[in-house]
């Protein structure tokens, strides 16, 4: 998330207490109860459930065999997502779905950014610095 108002105004307005929503979310257990989808329910015009599990599966596999690692050797524990796509259609939000699944399921956290925002690298640093975190730019995924 991203605040783009004025931080001094809003630091005064709260005597020095400003609220991490973040931090909230990383402190919630997640809980899903769904029932298993069948393999051949379309999830869009000719994509099924099986073809949606296998990318997720492609994904994981790809950030697996890159085992992403910090600069200093260690293994990464998040991994902020480029996504080639944008979430203008049905299709490109799958993809972006799908890639943020697999890198679950490959075991890393993962954190977005807004296109739209233009984060500079100066701006992300610390933020990856701090979620032990690699930008997959730089990692080749």
């Amino acid at each position: 998330m991203r605040y783009t108002g004025d931080s001094e105004a809003v630091f005064n307005v709260y005597d020095g207490e400003i609220l991490d929503f973040c931090a909230l979310v990383r402190s919630e257990a997640d809980q899903f109860m769904g029932m298993p989808p069948h393999p051949t329910t379309e999830v869009l015009a000719g994509v099924t459930n099986a073809d949606v599990l296998a990318e997720i599966l492609k994904q994981a596999r790809s950030f697996d065999s890159h085992q992403v690692r910090l600069d200093s050797g260690e293994p990464a524990l998040a991994v902020l997502l480029n996504s080639q796509h944008s979430f203008g259609t049905p299709e490109n939000a799958l993809a972006i779905v799908c890639e943020v699944l697999g890198a679950l399921v490959a075991g890393y956290a993962v954190l977005i950014t807004d296109p739209t925002a233009g984060f500079t690298p100066a701006e992300i640093a610390p933020i990856l610095a701090s979620e032990r975190a690699v930008d997959t730019r730089r990692q080749g995924k």
